[in-house]
């Protein structure tokens, strides 16, 4: 058998690497780093046709090359102790028959997302993803003599951009936003410096770590630069400019209208001047409306339209508040609310009669398209629904508006800045048992691009709602959210969130603090804090995606190297979530994954669905056969959750809830709360008793947090499914896979893990019965599934350290350390696990 690498899982020196793909039975790995002295300059990479520089990979090691310690391996996974750090080309090799596979890169930066796809030089743009900075600490250099590391101060990071029209080729300024070393924040996240006098135009841009030599470019993604930004874009971009200087090309604000504030105590309307001043500055295209400081008292809604900015001068200086002794008039705005095609629910439109009709939702002020708000404050009233909606205007007499254009579905660079926002009064009652609309911060209820909220404070029952509908570059950036009354509802929900910012917020209170459904993918959630969320009894998630489930499972007819055939996979294959796939790719991502056999774990992203034939992003790097089971499934993919914090609450950070793969959760921290958790949906059979469909957890990352005092269920960190059980690995396929738990720290106390009230009962009471606590397992990381790489956690004052449930194989827990007590470091009930304890 010819050996052949499909994935390898990230690693720095001194840690495993995780390699899958077609492991022969008598394996030799061999690692090697191309020379730093190698031609690094940009154009050696992009200035090729491919991105990648015309000397190909050696076919088989050079001289130099490593032959890490094998720790152990199985048919299609095989684990080693890493030498070295930084982009490596790693070969499996047959020993009996000396065949090689094709050389593999290890490593390589990944840019998942950006800070922005529009930059002005001058400006700073950051990117987000994996492996943007090398780990060159040796601990335990002794475990292997021939470690070897980077000098990074010889060999920094670097960038470059070309110009997609006339080839030229710019290096980008580097550098880190802050003045330490923070490994879970370096490693994802890059600054970069837009040099002054770079054209207009659209680049490509490709990042370099400072190891792999020519070979060590990243791929590209597409950012434009332009001379300048407009009134709008200027003010929406104010959080990046904040602390630094400000591009000499951006326009700078401009005030069109000024309206004088109402005597002292006199809360007489004043909406209808403020109204007809927004009205008169949109009409000429549009400016600033300021608000002079003072109160202001209105008694309907203000709509701010599209061009216009409506400002105060401080929110503790302007004013917006209800009429004193009046009631705001019951009027819900014309809006298109967001639809998706092909039939498929879950969508923000089937919210619109709750809040129109049921609650009277009426809002104070309605945001459009290309509106802002910002240095002012927002005071409820009575007859307010809301504080903040945010929607495009309906195009027709018809509400709904033309069935066909999707374009006007959106809600466009929308920004709100230091707003705050107080909610005075009592929440709407309800039924029992039947959801109805709390009174809401801020509410949305279009598709956005680019919606911004940067330093506002909004205090409600419900504080923000961005409902169930794809928010694209949303910037939700240093805000301070609180629930009040303070177990009012959800804290913060952002329904579907692609290439956003989440960072330095702060949720206080609630249900939940920042919760997400129907997609979640390539978003930077970075250093929030959460603080006493999650004492209800149930959705007592702090931080999470509930997402993710699979639509179809089966073998295909053909497969070729970037399209597969399926023929019962036609554009119109209904979805989990009702629609059709081919009515559906651009709303929500779907992949194919190799879920068993050859080419196990490689997942491709759809592009195109027509009469069986599946389109894929790119092609395999291990060609799958005829055998090999996929599954079409979407998921929660490519987020980063990093440095965020979770304390003295009721709440676990349950990131994946039904599937998500290449996640990575690092430098969380938590306080008295429940745990870390990443759950996959269980299988479902058709009627014939054939595997239907499923969740996935794969390759996720779990690294370098800590856990104090926090639990779910049995255990601080878990991965599980109720599908975890099953005969043996050759059967069904896995619903966890191929995760790595590394480098947490885990505190519990003498008694063992702290165990939350709600599991307890609810396990004591058989209300729930698929809670699976047993005080004799409480331990610090519980896992089932199988090819999970649990290694180099600290577990103290705990029972046992690791438990591996159900009936998996592969999984490795590899050199982790427990203290404080006597602990049982392995539960393995699988009776196949990979176990090396720690020290030897």
């Amino acid at each position: 058998m010819r050996p052949e690498i499909s994935r390898i899982s990230p690693f720095s020196i001194n840690e495993t690497v995780q390699l899958f793909g077609e492991i022969p039975e008598w394996p030799e790995v061999y690692m090697w780093q191309p020379e730093q002295s190698v031609e690094m300059a940009p154009e050696a990479a992009l200035l090729s046709a491919d991105g990648w520089p015309e000397a190909e990979l050696p076919l088989t090691p050079p001289a130099g090359s490593v032959r890490p310690v094998i720790t152990g391996s199985t048919h299609q996974v095989l684990y080693a102790r890493s030498p070295m750090s930084g982009v490596t080309v790693l070969w499996l090799q047959n020993s009996r028959t000396g065949q090689f596979s094709s050389p593999c890169l290890a490593n390589l930066p990944e840019i998942w997302s950006s800070s922005g796809t529009l930059a002005v030089p001058g400006e700073r743009l950051s990117l987000f993803g994996q492996h943007f900075w090398v780990d060159t600490n040796t601990v335990d250099k002794e475990i292997n003599s021939r470690c070897q590391h980077t000098d990074l101060q010889h060999f920094p990071p670097r960038a470059a951009i070309r110009n997609q029209s006339g080839g030229e080729v710019r290096e980008l300024i580097w550098g880190l936003a802050n003045d330490q070393d923070m490994p879970s924040q370096t490693r994802h996240k890059a600054d970069l410096l837009i040099p002054a006098g770079t054209p207009s135009g659209q680049y490509e841009l490709r990042f370099h770590n400072g190891t792999g030599g020519a070979w060590g470019w990243s791929g590209p993604v597409s950012i434009g630069i332009t001379e300048r930004r407009d009134l709008i874009g200027t003010r929406l971009m104010a959080w990046t400019h904040a602390g630094l200087h400000a591009p000499d090309s951006c326009t700078y604000d401009f005030i069109s209208e000024v309206i004088e504030a109402p005597a002292d105590g006199d809360l007489s309307d004043s909406g209808g001047r403020i109204q007809a001043a927004i009205d008169r500055v949109h009409e000429q295209g549009g400016g600033v409306v300021l608000l002079k400081a003072g109160s202001y008292g209105i008694t309907r809604t203000i709509g701010v339209k599209p061009g216009v900015i409506l400002r105060g001068e401080g929110n503790g200086s302007t004013t917006l508040t209800v009429t004193y002794g009046r009631r705001l008039a019951v009027a819900w705005p014309p809006i298109r609310p967001a639809r998706r095609k092909g039939g498929a629910g879950h969508w923000a439109a089937g919210f619109e009669p709750l809040f129109r009709d049921e609650a009277q939702s009426t809002p104070l002020v309605w945001m459009q398209s290309e509106s802002g708000l910002e240095d002012i404050r927002v005071l409820s009233g009575p007859g307010t629904g809301c504080l903040v909606l945010v929607a495009a205007a309906a195009h027709t007499a018809d509400q709904g508006g033309p069935a066909d254009d999707a374009a006007a579905d959106w809600c466009s660079r929308v920004f709100l800045n230091r707003v705050e926002g107080v909610y005075q009064g009592q929440p709407v009652l309800q039924e029992e048992g039947r959801w109805y609309p709390q009174y809401h911060g801020v509410v949305v209820f279009s598709k956005t691009r680019e919606f911004t909220m940067w330093r506002c404070r909004i205090v409600a029952p419900l504080a923000l709602n961005m409902l169930c509908c794809r928010h694209e570059q949303a910037r939700i950036l240093d805000n301070y959210f609180e629930v009040n009354p303070k177990q009012g509802t959800i804290n913060t929900f952002i329904g579907s969130a692609f290439h956003s910012m989440i960072a330095e917020n702060t949720f206080v209170h609630g249900k939940r603090s920042l919760m997400s459904q129907m997609g979640f993918s390539n978003n930077w959630v970075f250093q929030n804090r959460s603080i006493g969320v999650g004492r209800g009894t149930n959705g007592q998630e702090e931080y999470m995606s509930e997402f993710g489930d699979s639509s179809w499972y089966g073998r295909a007819e053909r497969i070729e190297p970037d399209c597969v055939l399926i023929p019962e996979l036609t554009d119109q294959y209904p979805l989990i979530f009702q629609g059709t796939v081919g009515t559906n790719l651009d709303e929500l991502e779907h992949y194919l994954f190799a879920a068993k056999g050859r080419g196990l774990g490689q997942y491709r992203k759809i592009t195109a669905v027509h009469n069986g034939r599946v389109q894929l992003a790119k092609p395999w790097t291990v060609l799958p056969d005829a055998d090999t089971e996929f599954t079409l499934i979407n998921a929660t993919v490519h987020n980063l959750w990093i440095n965020n914090n979770a304390e003295n609450g009721g709440g676990l950070s349950q990131f994946i809830f039904g599937a998500g793969f290449d996640n990575i959760v690092a430098g969380h921290e938590m306080l008295n709360n429940g745990g870390i958790s990443l759950w996959s949906f269980p299988y479902t059979r058709n009627s014939q008793g054939k595997l239907d469909k499923y969740g996935i957890v794969a390759f996720n990352q779990i690294v370098n947090n800590t856990c104090r005092f926090s639990s779910n269920q049995n255990a601080a960190i878990i991965l599980w499914s109720k599908s975890g059980n099953r005969d043996d690995y050759s059967g069904e396929p896995s619903a966890i896979l191929g995760n790595v738990i590394r480098g947490n720290v885990i505190a519990g106390t003498n008694e063992g893990a702290l165990l939350k009230n709600q599991t307890f009962r609810y396990w004591m009471l058989n209300k729930q019965l698929w809670l699976n606590f047993n005080p004799d397992k409480v331990c610090g990381i519980e896992i089932n599934g199988d090819c999970n790489l649990v290694e180099q956690n600290l577990l103290l004052g705990i029972p046992n350290g690791v438990y591996v449930r159900g009936t998996g194989s592969g999984n490795a827990v590899l050199h982790n350390r427990t203290e404080g007590r006597e602990c049982r470091e392995l539960i393995d009930e699988t009776g196949r696990s990979l176990f090396v304890q720690f020290g030897s």
